[in-house]
């Protein structure tokens, strides 16, 4: 008859503190979150562990294999050179506006 008074003690004692630590978690986990240099710091970590995950993702995909890094290095520098020539052909044209050939053909053919 004790034994099972102090079990039912028990076992209510354990699942009400139970309870009261998860709603304690509860409180911690859904309170609601201040700007401060906790968040800040957590942000930059946050951060670091973006860019930690993109370089793992560039190493799984690009770096492991030496042919994929040669095709890698192949596209970079064709878009590198695509891009750059396209960047100074148009600061060329603005710089030299109505000073080309193209521009000015059509005036001289008028006259």
């Amino acid at each position: 008859m004790l034994n099972s008074v102090l079990a039912e003690v028990a076992s209510e004692h354990v699942t009400r503190s139970a309870s009261e630590t998860l709603g304690k978690k509860r409180q911690k986990m859904f309170r609601p979150v201040e700007w401060n240099s906790t968040l800040k710091a957590h942000t930059t970590v946050t951060l670091a562990a973006a860019v930690m995950s993109l370089g793992t993702v560039v190493y799984n995909t690009v770096t492991r294999r030496f042919s994929t890094i040669l095709l890698a290095s192949a596209f970079g520098a064709y878009a590198f050179n695509y891009s750059l020539d396209g960047l100074t052909n148009f600061y060329w044209d603005t710089k030299n506006a109505n000073k080309q050939w193209k521009d000015i053909k059509q005036q001289l053919a008028q006259e």
